[in-house]
C-alpha cells in the first residue's frame, strides 16, 4: 500500500482540489490512472480507447490526457496497482457498509488498518494489498458489497460536486 500512503495526507483536501490536481497527485505517487468521463450518460466511463488497460504513470501521457480532458475524473485500475477494493453501497434494502463492518467485527479486523474512503452515495471503499498470484477477481462477498472483475475505483470529484472522502480515524 506504499503508493497510497503518500496520498492519504492530501486526500482530506480533495474536495477543494480540481480533478487535475488529483490526477497529478496519483501519478506522482506512482499510482496508475486513466481519465474518465466527468458527466453525461457515460459518466465514469474511460476516455481511453483501451479503457483501464491504458492506465499509466507516464508523465507524457499525463500531460496529453490533462490537455485533452482537463475536467476528467480519474480511475484507478486495481490489478495493475496491486490492490483490491471492496466497494460497499447503501442502495435499496441492503446496507453493504453495515454488512461489511459486521464481517470485519466477526473476524476482529480493524478497518482503520487499511486505507478507505467514504463515497458520495454514503458507501465506503476499502483498499487492500492484492495477494501475489491472485487471478482475476469478481464477486459479491456480501449483499451490496462487491469487487469488480475489472477493479476500477473512481477517485475524483463528481459532476454534481460530490466527492469521495477519507473517513475520520
Amino acid at each position: 500500500m506504499s503508493r497510497f500512503s503518500n496520498i492519504g495526507r492530501y486526500w482530506q483536501y480533495a474536495d477543494r482540489l480540481p480533478n487535475v490536481c488529483i490526477a497529478n497527485l496519483l501519478m506522482q505517487a506512482n499510482v496508475k490512472t486513466f481519465p474518465c468521463r466527468e458527466g453525461g450518460p457515460d459518466v465514469k466511463a474511460p476516455y481511453t480507447a483501451k479503457g483501464y488497460h491504458a492506465a499509466s504513470t507516464n508523465p507524457l501521457m499525463r500531460e496529453i490526457w490533462l490537455r485533452d480532458h482537463p475536467e476528467a475524473g480519474w480511475g484507478v485500475p486495481c490489478a495493475p496497482n496491486n490492490i483490491i477494493v471492496l466497494d460497499s453501497d447503501r442502495h435499496g434494502d441492503a446496507d453493504g457498509v453495515a454488512n461489511l463492518f459486521a464481517l470485519f467485527q466477526r473476524h476482529q479486523f480493524d478497518h482503520r488498518s487499511v486505507p478507505s474512503v467514504a463515497t458520495p452515495n454514503d458507501g465506503m471503499h476499502f483498499y487492500f494489498k492484492r495477494p501475489a498470484g491472485l487471478g482475476q477477481t469478481r464477486g459479491t462477498p456480501l449483499p451490496s458489497c462487491r469487487h469488480s472483475r475489472q477493479g476500477i475505483c473512481y477517485l475524483s470529484g463528481m459532476p454534481n460536486g460530490r466527492w469521495s472522502r477519507l473517513p475520520p480515524r
